[in-house]
């Protein structure tokens, strides 16, 4: 920029900072860089990457911007921390620098506060969004400044804590994949794009702004909004924010669908449809033992694809779900364990998992599998799917007189009030049980 221009450009960059806020400041600033760009134009972009960082102190309120629109007051205070810091030499923990710097920040804060009565200005880092509260607040605004060890104060240290303490626990890896995909995919874009940085920031506000953004269903929305409800109270019990705020929030109202079991036709062409795949792939000969596992043992897709051979012994199947760790055992029918003599598999311990691949693709590839099969029936099956074989196995315990809990216990719950709730009230074949026991009742 030549030496005779200068002053001139000065004169238009001082209107910048006569605009009465933050935004007609930034208009003002792009209207400024737009002028210079066609004769400075490495000029024009150097200041408009500088904006942002300049104009960062109109973002306070009105009383504080003419003292902090200059660096001259922070280079001070810096100079006045680095003096006294000089004067104790060592610290012996990160407590004493706390306890230092806090009154520091202390005095600094009172000076402001008692400044220009006439305008009764607030305290200085009260601006900041820090509600103070004496000197244990201006404590924590040095930690945060000063990166504390044993403090953690940003979104992201939370979140990297927070699956830190679950690997230590060691929960199942989909658990955790799961969980850091929703709150890293999900939380922390949301927090950057607000330009929310600290863990004090979560306000029940805030937590409504980013559930009001979830493109979920009912039941989807309740899991994240418990898995939010989980990360916070996590915050809270280490003592980083003082409630949750996620417990504010009132989950969706969710109607249950559940999913019918197979009758007794559907199931003959599931198994038909089964024997006329036999010679498929290598999938095809495991096909009616896996078909006939779902449907008498109740297991859940995974564990039946990875079980070990070693669980069924003398006609029992010893259940121990992966997601409940519930152990009970099961009797099989005849017809199964000959099936599942049968299987011959790569691995020698397991019937149909090889053993190398992860868990969860032996499941996808099972759940192709029965997309073949449903669709390979005569006819086809409407609305099929490995589930629904669990649903078969409950059902047709329950309309035979098994106690609801032994049913539970079966299926692996935690609660009966679990399977109450997805079998007891909208099973039709239960219900067509219930209303001929009514009607006997009749009779007498």
């Amino acid at each position: 920029m030549p030496q005779g221009a200068r002053e001139a450009i000065a004169a238009i960059v001082r209107t910048i900072f006569a605009q009465p806020d933050h935004a007609s400041a930034m208009s003002q600033w792009r209207k400024v860089a737009d002028g210079l760009r066609p004769r400075f134009p490495r000029a024009a972009t150097v200041f408009q990457e500088a904006a942002e960082d300049i104009l960062a102190y109109r973002h306070l309120p009105l009383e504080h911007q003419r003292q902090l629109h200059s660096t001259n007051p922070l280079e001070r205070l810096n100079k006045e921390i680095k003096r006294r810091a000089n004067v104790v030499g060592i610290f012996l923990n990160p407590a004493a620098v706390l306890r230092l710097v806090g009154a520091i920040l202390l005095e600094q804060d009172d000076e402001w506060a008692v400044a220009h009565l006439d305008r009764k200005p607030r305290p200085l880092l009260s601006s900041f969004g820090y509600p103070l509260r004496g000197a244990r607040a201006i404590l924590d605004v040095a930690g945060t400044l000063l990166g504390g060890q044993d403090t953690v104060t940003t979104v992201e240290q939370a979140v990297e804590a927070y699956f830190d303490d679950a690997k230590a626990r060691h929960l199942a890896e989909t658990t955790l994949r799961k969980r850091r995909k929703r709150r890293e995919g999900k939380l922390l874009p949301f927090c950057k794009a607000q330009g929310i940085s600290q863990l004090k920031q979560l306000t029940v506000t805030t937590l409504r702004t980013f559930r009001n953004g979830w493109p979920y269903s009912a039941l989807s929305a309740v899991k994240r909004l418990d898995y939010l409800r989980s990360f916070l109270r996590y915050c809270k019990d280490s003592d980083w924010i003082e409630s949750n705020p996620a417990m504010v929030l009132k989950p969706p109202k969710v109607s249950l669908r559940p999913t019918l079991p197979f009758d007794d036709d559907e199931m003959t062409r599931i198994l038909a449809a089964a024997d006329s795949l036999a010679s498929w792939g290598s999938f095809g000969p495991k096909a009616r033992a896996m078909i006939l596992l779902l449907r008498y043992s109740g297991l859940r897709m995974q564990d039946a694809a990875c079980l070990e051979r070693s669980r069924v012994m003398d006609g029992r199947l010893f259940v121990y779900t992966r997601k409940t760790s519930t152990p009970v055992y099961c009797p099989l029918p005849p017809d199964l364990v000959t099936a599942l003599d049968a299987v011959t598999n790569t691995h020698p311990d397991h019937f149909f998992w090889d053993g190398q691949s992860a868990r969860e693709t032996t499941v996808k590839s099972w759940n192709r599998v029965f997309i073949k099969l449903f669709k390979a029936a005569t006819p086809p099956i409407v609305g099929g799917h490995p589930h629904r074989f669990r649903d078969t196995f409950a059902v047709s315990l329950l309309v035979k007189g098994v106690s609801l809990e032994s049913v539970s216990k079966l299926l692996g719950h935690t609660s009966i009030k679990v399977t109450e709730r997805h079998y007891a009230p909208w099973v039709k074949a239960r219900q067509d049980q219930l209303e001929s026991d009514v009607k006997r009742t009749w009779a007498s």
